[in-house]
C-alpha cells in the first residue's frame, strides 16, 4: 500500500472524527438556541463525505475534503472575530421586588434584552427578534409586570419603543415612523412611558454630518398615542427621571446654544 493511500485514509478517519465532533457542538448548539445550527450541520455533512470519500479513494472524496477544511476554517475566523468583539451591558434596573434585574447584553447591533434571577444568578433571555437588533435602555413598570425597551433593528434603521410581559410574553410595538426612541420610562402609575425623540427633521448638519436635537414624548399605554413634551431643543443623553407625582421630569441636557444645562 502507497504513502498517498495511507495519508488518504488516514486523512479519512480524521474527518470522520471531525464528524462526530460537529455533532456534538451541533447538539449543543440547539440546547442553547444558537444561530450557528446550520453551519454546523454543513460541517457535519461535509466531513462524512470527505471520510467516506478517502477511506474509499474516491476523488471526490479529495474535493469535498477541501472544501469542508475551508468552511471549517471559515468557521473557526468566525468564532475567533465574535470572541474578540466587544461585549457590553447596559442600563441594569431591579425589579419593583428586588428579586430581579433587567438589562441588555450584546455587541454592537446585536444585543438583547437578559433576565437575571438574583436567588441563584441564572440568565435567561427573554428578547428574541427575527433580525439583528440593538436593544437597550429596559425599563419595569410600577408594578413590575410589564418591562419597555428600545429596539433597533437593521430591516428598519430606526429606533423603536417595545412593551412586554416581564416574562417576555406578549411583545407589542409601542411607537412608529422614522424617529429615535431612547430611555423609555414608567410614569409613576403606570399608564405612560416618557422617552427621548430624536426627529430626522430637526437635524442640524454641521461639518458635513447632521446632528439631532432630542425632545420628550410620551405614550400612553391605553390609546398608544404618542405627544410631545418639550420641542426639540436638548442634546440628551442620560435618559429621564420622573417624580413621584409624575408632575415633574429631570433630564441631563445640554441646551441647544450652551455648552452645558
Amino acid at each position: 500500500m502507497s504513502k498517498a493511500t495511507v495519508g488518504k485514509r488516514l486523512l479519512g478517519g480524521f474527518f470522520l472524527f471531525l464528524s462526530l465532533l460537529a455533532s456534538f457542538m451541533t447538539l449543543i448548539a440547539l440546547a442553547v438556541g444558537d444561530i450557528t445550527v446550520p453551519l454546523f450541520f454543513c460541517i457535519v455533512i461535509g466531513c462524512l463525505l470527505s471520510g467516506i470519500g478517502l477511506l474509499r479513494l474516491r476523488k471526490w472524496g479529495t474535493y469535498s475534503a477541501i472544501v469542508t477544511a475551508v468552511l471549517i476554517l471559515l468557521t473557526l475566523f468566525t468564532f475567533i472575530y465574535k470572541s474578540m468583539s466587544y461585549v457590553g451591558v447596559n442600563a441594569p434596573k431591579f425589579s419593583p421586588d428586588g428579586r430581579n434585574l433587567i438589562l441588555s447584553i450584546g455587541a454592537g447591533r446585536d444585543s438583547g434584552i437578559y433576565k437575571i434571577r438574583l436567588s441563584d444568578r441564572s440568565f435567561q433571555r427573554v428578547t428574541f427578534p427575527s433580525t439583528k437588533a440593538n436593544e437597550m435602555n429596559p425599563s419595569y413598570s410600577p408594578d413590575g409586570s410589564k418591562v419597555v425597551f428600545s429596539r433597533y433593528q437593521e430591516n428598519d434603521h430606526y429606533t423603536h419603543l417595545f412593551l412586554m410581559d416581564a416574562d417576555g410574553e406578549n411583545l407589542i410595538q409601542l411607537t412608529k415612523g422614522n424617529y429615535f426612541d431612547l430611555y423609555p420610562k414608567f410614569s409613576p402609575n403606570g399608564k405612560k412611558v416618557y422617552f427621548i425623540r430624536e426627529d430626522e427633521a430637526e437635524g442640524e448638519v454641521h461639518n458635513g454630518m447632521k446632528f439631532y436635537k432630542d425632545a420628550i414624548y410620551f405614550v400612553s399605554l391605553d390609546s398608544l398615542e404618542s405627544q410631545k413634551v418639550t420641542s426639540h431643543q436638548f442634546d440628551c443623553d442620560r435618559g429621564i427621571s420622573i417624580s413621584q407625582d409624575g408632575e415633574s421630569l429631570l433630564i441631563h441636557a445640554n441646551k441647544k446654544g450652551e455648552e452645558k444645562a
